[in-house]
Formats: C-alpha cells, sequence, structure tokens
C-alpha cells in the first residue's frame, strides 16, 4: 500500500515497499504538469506523484484515501519554504529573488511567488530579459532583477541615480534628475524586430520619456523608447518606438496603467493594460548601443526626465496579442496583491 503521512520532522512516502523520507523544513513540492512533485532543496532528491495516482496514497493508517485536495493540504502544511498563509511553495526562481531583495513580508513574498508561476504558465517567463517588480520599498530591494537577481551589471541589477523616492508603491521619478540605469543594452540582447518594453505606471498625469535608450542626444537614432503620455506634445500621445518614426502613437489621456510596446518582424505594437492602443509598420534595422533607462531615456546621458510612478517595469523578446493580454492579467493581479493596483 503506497502512502504519505507525517512522523517527526519528515515527510513520509511509501511506495511498493520502499520508504522516502523528507525534512519538513529543507523540502518543498511543486506541481509541474500533471504531477505533483516532493522535493529536497538541497539535493533536488525528488520523489513525483502523477495526479492520476492520487487516489492511491494513503494516510499512515491505511484507511484514508487522498484526493488532490487533501494532498495538497497536508504538503502545504507539512513542507518548507512556503509562501504567506500556508500557500504553495515559493517558486526556485522566485526563491532566489526574494533571498536577494531581502523580502520578508509574506504578501510580497507570495505576489512574487505568484507572479513567476503565472510568467511561466503564460509561456512568458522565457521571453523576458529583465524583470523588475519594484517590490520591497527600498532602493536595496528594489535594484535587483527578478529573472537574474545577482547584484551585477551583468545580471541588469539596476542602479538609481539622482532624486528617487522608494516605497511600496515601487519608485517615482523627480523629473529633474532621476533614473535608472539597466545595464541592458539593446543591441547586444534584444533584436530590432524582436523586442518589448514594460512599465505600470500609477501616475495618470502627463509627463517626459518613460523608458529608453537612443545613439543620440535628439532621441532619434537607433532608439527603442517608450512613453505614456508626453507632456510637451498636443494630444499628449502615448508611444512606442523601436525605428525613430515615432509613428506607433495614439492620443492619451491617462497616463496610468500598465503599457506594454513590443515590435514582432516588422509591426510595432502598442498596448494599455490588456487594449492595443496603436500600431504600425517599423523599417527599423538597428538598435542602440546605450543602456536603457527606466524613468528617462538614455541618449549619452539621462534626458526627459519622468516624475511617474512605477511598480513594475520589463524588457525582452517580443510578445504576441495573447502574450500582451496574458502578461496584464499576470501584472495587474500581482500589484492588486499589493494593494497599489490601478
Amino acid at each position: 500500500m503506497n502512502k504519505i503521512y507525517l512522523s517527526g520532522n519528515y515527510v513520509i512516502v511509501e511506495k511498493d515497499g520502499n520508504v522516502y523520507e523528507y525534512p519538513r523544513t529543507l523540502s518543498v513540492y511543486t506541481l509541474e504538469g500533471s504531477n505533483y512533485v516532493i522535493k529536497e532543496r538541497i539535493d533536488d532528491g525528488q520523489f513525483v506523484i502523477p495526479i492520476s495516482q492520487i487516489g492511491t496514497y494513503f494516510d499512515e493508517t491505511g484507511a484514508v484515501a487522498y484526493d488532490e485536495a487533501s494532498l495538497v493540504a497536508f504538503l502545504r502544511t507539512n513542507t518548507g519554504f512556503k509562501t504567506a498563509g500556508g500557500g504553495s511553495p515559493a517558486d526556485a526562481d522566485a526563491q532566489l529573488f526574494i533571498d536577494a531583495a531581502s523580502i520578508t513580508d509574506s504578501t510580497q513574498k507570495s505576489a512574487i511567488n505568484q507572479l513567476v508561476i503565472d510568467l511561466k504558465n503564460y509561456g512568458i517567463w522565457t521571453k523576458m530579459k529583465a524583470i523588475y517588480p519594484f517590490v520591497g520599498g527600498t532602493a536595496s530591494s528594489h535594484k535587483f532583477n527578478l529573472k537574474d537577481p545577482r547584484d551585477l551589471d551583468a545580471a541588469f541589477r539596476l542602479v538609481f541615480n539622482g532624486g528617487i523616492t522608494h516605497d511600496a508603491n515601487g519608485i517615482t521619478g523627480n523629473s529633474v534628475n532621476s533614473y535608472c540605469n539597466t545595464f541592458l543594452a539593446p543591441v547586444s540582447h534584444l533584436s530590432v524586430t524582436d523586442n518589448h518594453l514594460s512599465f505600470y505606471s500609477r501616475t495618470s498625469t502627463a509627463s517626459r520619456y518613460d523608458m529608453g535608450a537612443a545613439d543620440n542626444v535628439g532621441i532619434s537614432i537607433n532608439e527603442l523608447i517608450m512613453i505614456a503620455r508626453y507632456q510637451p506634445t498636443a494630444g499628449t500621445p502615448a508611444y512606442y518606438s523601436s525605428d525613430g518614426g515615432y509613428n506607433c502613437s495614439s492620443a492619451n489621456l491617462d497616463g496610468s496603467g500598465f503599457f506594454n510596446g513590443t515590435m514582432d518582424g516588422t509591426t510595432q505594437k502598442l498596448f494599455r493594460n490588456s487594449t492595443l492602443i496603436a500600431s504600425a509598420n517599423s523599417s527599423g534595422s538597428q538598435l542602440t548601443f546605450n543602456n536603457i533607462y527606466i524613468g528617462a531615456v538614455n541618449g549619452n546621458a539621462a534626458y526627459f526626465i519622468s516624475d511617474r510612478n512605477y511598480a513594475f517595469s520589463s524588457i525582452g523578446d517580443s510578445l504576441t496579442d495573447t502574450d500582451a493580454a496574458n502578461f496584464y492579467t499576470a501584472v495587474q493581479a500581482f500589484n492588486t496583491t499589493l494593494s497599489r493596483q490601478i
């Protein structure tokens, strides 16, 4: 008889006469496809339970068979590295970020964990080069890239410049000297026909450039930029430009929300939340060698500096229309968990 039960500080799994022991505080469970996996975080030893076979496992007495709900309840209670409220254990990538950013708040841990899970389930995670959740409320936690949370330029860890405000709502510029250097140069890490930028703005009013880079002060050569609502221009348009033409634009009277600009082949698209607000053909042939800035544009220095409040940002490969809708769903859920949604 197959069994799963708790004995002292160990989760015991019995199957076909073999006994497997997993220390409670050193083990996690995950749902991987159609299997539940119990494993030790230290050596990655694991036990796989197909969902279709859960009913063949019993408690220690052998009297009560598990179903999926009771198995999940048991594992949530008796394995380590769980998220807030006894929820699912942290995804390994989420845990790396949580550790690097020294996140201790249970709600923030849960939000990060679910964000990573959602992005992976939607098939978006692998399309990301850099993800900045701006969670933790301090510069030391906001700087880390969720995709690679090493404290290195090569990991696209942010360096903050000027008067940036850090709090529970993310980061806010001062329109004078504030910007974030991502250390991600588009020419080296993105394709002119395959890229995206995104940011979550909590500021409705018009401002300047929200993120991007170009080869020149005029921000017109080999640029990659995005703007939610541009202040000096009539109609306060939103822009995404990957070719210097600034022709992917739409009049916009609300600079808040989740903005996602993507270049797929020869078509530029700009989404606000899950809605496509602009599209245009592109003839761009090269991306800039300058690092992308957030809260300004890098044209060999920081220009057109914003005073927006940002609660998320990302850089990566192009996203389909379905990706864009799912991306908004995941990011909106993340910010809702943190009580800072728009």
